[in-house]
């Protein structure tokens, strides 16, 4: 057959940070039709080089060799490759997953071929390509990326993207800002989350609600996203129009700045980009200081029986854990989709 008799050689490479396989192809060819791709080295690389370079790095789908310089091509960059029927000095290499198939079918033999890339920044995402042919006998490459999110997180549709909430709930116990703050960031790899919508406060809602039912206390609260605006923290700043409602919070403060450590890809990150999320009890913003301290941080009310605070948002002192009426039992934390 005509792709068997180029053949050229055949790897099975075990993945360092999983057990899948995929399989190393290389051929005679060149991308034709691509709208990315880096020189990984020119002059001194050879072909085991090359080779070497697109099995190390992880989104690498292509790499062409030309004899001295080696190109990869990672996922999504590369459309169409035209392979040659003799020995050429263009080399081409395809990096492929055969989806956990110990003993693919014979390469490239089978169009169309399905594979997927992983990618251990992207853990709940699945980087899907379709290695098919065209009616010139150029192979076509078509992606897809499918997003999803973490065991016991919810996914929902905001402007910026798909994007994933998970209210932590434990009667047991009870949490400071900080300790939420911290909380998401270090036991599920998020932040400190807001409510974009109706429909997420609503959800959030609910969720504490059940969580609520066996608790001592008849209301809950749990902390989200949201800072109290520095020129908003005295009692007569409170008149001004910037001051207003839901003008005196700070809704983005914890969703564009994410904690950098190894687990982070950046740290600006808005999610957040509109306010009808956050539903205020008439009065709850218009004091700024309970027993003497100042109400910073944000809130979400929660209770057994839906009273008038159910669901309602309200500004709290950041170091309060609970009060005689409620206590702080959990914190909503999200991230994007896929991660």
């Amino acid at each position: 057959m005509y792709l068997r008799g180029i053949f050229l050689y055949l790897l099975f490479v075990a993945r360092a940070s999983s057990n899948d396989w995929f399989t190393l192809i290389v051929k005679f060819g060149k991308p034709v039709e691509f709208s990315g791709g880096f020189v990984s080295q020119e002059g001194s690389y050879s072909h085991q080089d090359c080779v070497n370079e697109c099995n190390n790095v992880i989104n690498c789908i292509v790499a062409h060799f030309d004899g001295s310089v080696c190109t990869i091509y990672e996922f999504g960059s590369v459309e169409k490759v035209q392979l040659f029927e003799t020995k050429n000095v263009n080399e081409i290499l395809f990096k492929i997953n055969y989806l956990g198939k110990v003993c693919p079918p014979e390469p490239l033999d089978a169009l169309p071929i399905v594979s997927e890339m992983a990618d251990e920044g992207f853990k709940n995402t699945q980087f899907q390509f379709t290695i098919d042919k065209d009616a010139d006998g150029l192979l076509t490459f078509k992606y897809n990326t499918i997003r999803s999110c973490p065991p016991g997180f919810t996914k929902f549709t905001r402007p910026t993207g798909e994007y994933c909430l998970f209210l932590y709930a434990n009667i047991y116990e009870s949490f400071t800002y900080s300790d939420a703050y911290n909380s998401c960031i270090d036991k599920y790899d998020a932040i400190l989350s807001g409510l974009e919508t109706e429909e997420e406060r609503l959800f959030v809602a609910e969720q504490g609600r059940l969580a609520n039912m066996n608790d001592t206390y008849a209301g809950n609260l749990y902390w989200i996203s949201g800072y109290r605006k520095y020129e908003c923290s005295r009692p007569e700043q409170l008149e001004n129009p910037k001051c207003d409602g839901i003008e005196v919070i700070i809704l983005v403060f914890l969703e564009n700045l994410r904690k950098t450590s190894s687990n982070f890809i950046g740290i600006y990150h808005c999610h957040l980009t509109n306010k009808t999320g956050y539903k205020w009890a008439e009065g709850n913003l218009g004091t700024v200081e309970e027993s003497g301290y100042l109400q910073s941080c944000i809130v979400l009310w929660t209770q057994r029986v839906e009273g008038v605070l159910h669901g309602l948002t309200d500004d709290a002192t950041c170091t309060m854990d609970k009060t005689r009426y409620a206590a702080a039992r959990g914190f909503l934390c999200g991230k994007e989709a896929g991660r």
